[in-house]
């Protein structure tokens, strides 16, 4: 769950990415679906970045609101090159991840050259 964020984020520190990070809002009032959620939405986001990020840098956003859960992730890519590396279901599974606790998902190349997952998801979740 989001607990276990910061052994997370050490991790792919530890592999060598260069994670900036804030978290704003109180986290007390997640469902337990929802924590899973979204602690699943921030590693396979990092494991993308770590894999097919053109630099070693994400910036990662975690804000508590009264009624949603917002997380941002954004590094770079290499524009117009396909990923290297293995190719997965990450985003598939991200999004089905979101879509079942209620929630919206927005992935995708931005104009400046970053890779942006943002994710919103209710508070209270909303299993489908």
């Amino acid at each position: 769950t989001l607990d276990q964020l910061d052994q997370l984020i050490a991790d792919f520190t530890g592999a060598g990415l260069h994670v900036e990070w804030h978290t704003t809002g109180t986290p007390d009032r997640l469902a337990p679906a929802v924590s899973l959620t979204a602690y699943r939405i921030v590693q396979e986001s990092l494991t993308n970045a770590h894999r097919h990020g053109s630099d070693p840098h994400v910036c990662l956003s975690v804000d508590h609101h009264a009624d949603t859960l917002r997380i941002d992730v954004l590094n770079h890519a290499v524009a117009g090159s396909p990923p290297s590396g293995p190719r997965g279901h990450g985003i598939v599974g991200m999004q089905e991840r979101v879509a079942a606790a209620g929630g919206m998902i927005d992935v995708g190349p931005t104009t400046d050259g970053q890779f942006r997952v943002h994710v919103t998801l209710p508070v209270a979740g909303e299993q489908r």
